[in-house]
């Protein structure tokens, strides 16, 4: 099963990346991906996948530390959801990169193995759902804040690699 996503997911890249007329290349990230501070983004509408496929789709990337998004200021968050709100191509809600699967009420950020509590921009009443709905999502419904979803939920999801600065990127 995992190397049918893995293979799906690199024939939909290939598809997408070169459909596109004018592909964008910024220095020290993967193309197509827009960077924020010291990350590099893609926001993926499609395929629509659930939380662990994204995050296998996401390990593609950056050669190979690309994981599902993990916001860690107020900054990142309007940066993020900027570039949601001005794309109208964005729509529905988009995996992050955090889980309580482990730890009812616990989330941790997988890239980092640490707990989300520094920062958090939770929609009102979430998270709520006990051990139905243990993957974190941006909700489009409440202007992209989070929310807490069923893991099995296909949604659309935002990879994210480290920016390397003067560095080469492989997809």
């Amino acid at each position: 099963m995992m190397t049918n996503v893995i293979l799906c997911g690199l024939l939909l890249v290939a598809a997408v990346l070169c459909k596109k007329e004018e592909r964008q290349a910024v220095e020290g990230c993967p193309i197509d991906f827009v960077r924020f501070d010291s990350s590099c983004y893609h926001f993926f509408d499609a395929p629509l996948l659930n939380w662990w496929e994204a995050m296998s789709f996401c390990a593609m990337f950056g050669n190979g530390e690309g994981t599902l998004a993990t916001i860690e200021s107020a900054a990142e968050e309007v940066y993020l959801e900027s570039q949601l709100k001005v794309d109208t191509t964005h729509h529905g809600d988009f995996w992050l990169g955090a889980t309580d699967i482990v730890n009812e009420g616990a989330y941790v950020w997988t890239r980092r193995n640490e707990y989300v509590s520094e920062y958090t921009n939770w929609a009102p009443g979430q998270p709520s759902s006990g051990r139905a709905e243990n993957c974190l999502a941006l909700y489009e419904g409440v202007q992209f804040k989070w929310n807490d979803a069923p893991c099995d939920y296909q949604a659309s999801f935002i990879c994210e690699v480290p920016y390397y600065p003067g560095g080469a990127v492989i997809g």
